[in-house]
Parts: structure tokens; sequence; C-alpha cells
């Protein structure tokens, strides 16, 4: 007879990983996105609560944020601890996003926001206070706009109808920043998705 304690049983440890952000897709109320702890983005529906859709794989840290484009409902932002952003296609996972490094912080990138105007820009801040505005017809590595905030950065949300962001800081305060030096962007929704097409191309060719 075996004794107890003559096998060895291997200890099996199972975590699923935690949501950190969701958003629900435009096109499709029953599917949205879940940014999690360990990096990865899931694509998931309602219709099904035992598993996701989709895997999109890119950050190496904690995913804070997900936005979907105003302007391409296919496209959607992230952010992350790793100190990135990435923007990605909500039916191309497999697809290498575009990645964005703001060069002057050296801590996450906590919050994202689209410009409701223009198709092309979008603002980052992070935890060490840096508030940041990319323009994709412009550059994926350098921001058109860089500036410092006092104190640690925690939300931003462009202003609806002026040329301004405002910032969230965890000290309490909310600072508003007049922005300047950002193209015009096109005057139709046609012009505004080419000039989105273009930039996210351009940057494609580019990394290919």
């Amino acid at each position: 007879a075996q004794k107890l304690g003559d096998t060895k049983v291997d200890p099996f440890i199972a975590r699923h990983a935690g949501g950190m952000s969701f958003a629900f897709w435009p096109k499709d109320p029953n599917i949205y996105v879940v940014g999690t702890d360990s990096g990865n983005i899931h694509k998931c529906s309602t219709a099904y609560s035992e598993q996701y859709l989709e895997a999109f794989n890119g950050h190496s840290g904690s995913v804070f944020r997900l936005k979907f484009s105003p302007f391409n409902p296919d496209l959607f932002i992230s952010c992350s601890g790793d100190w990135t952003a990435r923007l990605w296609r909500i039916d191309g996972p497999s697809e290498q996003p575009l990645c964005f490094l703001p060069e002057k912080s050296t801590d996450a990138v906590v919050d994202v926001a689209w410009s409701p105007s223009h198709a092309t820009v979008f603002a980052t801040v992070t935890r060490d206070g840096w508030i940041q505005i990319w323009d994709l017809r412009v550059s994926q590595i350098k921001p058109v706009v860089d500036l410092k905030n006092n104190v640690s950065a925690t939300a931003v949300q462009f202003a609806p109808t002026s040329p301004a962001v405002v910032v969230g800081g965890d000290s309490g305060r909310v600072a508003v920043y007049k922005l300047s030096g950002i193209a015009t962007a096109p005057d139709t929704l046609e012009g505004q998705l080419v000039d989105l097409e273009k930039g996210i191309s351009s940057f494609d060719s580019r990394t290919a």
C-alpha cells in the first residue's frame, strides 16, 4: 500500500488578471474591452461571461485607461504603467499597435483622452506630472505640446468647445491649460478620417 506522503504533488495556483479599465465599443453596446493589471487587453461580450473573445498583447504593465476614438470607433487607445500609450484596431489584435513613449517622463501613463475636434490628436498624462499632446499627423515619437504639472497628474480631458485641456492631480487641484501649436483640423468628417488613416499609415510604413 502507498503511504501518505510518498507521492509528490505540485501545488497549483490559479489567478485571474484584475480588471483596471473598461470601454464599450460605440458600434455594438454588447462588445467591450477590458484593460488588466497584467498588461493584457481583452475584447469581451456581454453574451459570454466565462471567456473573452480576443486578446491584445503589447503592454507590460497595468492598463489604466481605454478610450475609443470619437471619429473612428474601430480605433481605441490605451495607457499603462509601462510608461507607454498604444493605439489599436478593435478587429486587429494581432497587428502591432502604434506605441507612444513620453520621452521626458519615467513614470506610468495614467490617463489618455482624444481631442473632440481633431481626429489625429490625443493627450496623455503621467504620474510624475507630464501633460503631453500628440498629433498622428506629426510624430509618433515626439509630442507637439509638452507641459509640466507641479504635482502628480491623475486625469486629463479636452474642453469640448475650446482649445484647452483640464488636468486633475492627486493633490485635489484641477488645472486648465490653453493649447496652441496644433494644426487646424479639416472641416469635414471625411477629411478628418483621411488625416487619421494617413497618420496611422505613415507610421506603419516607417516600422514595416
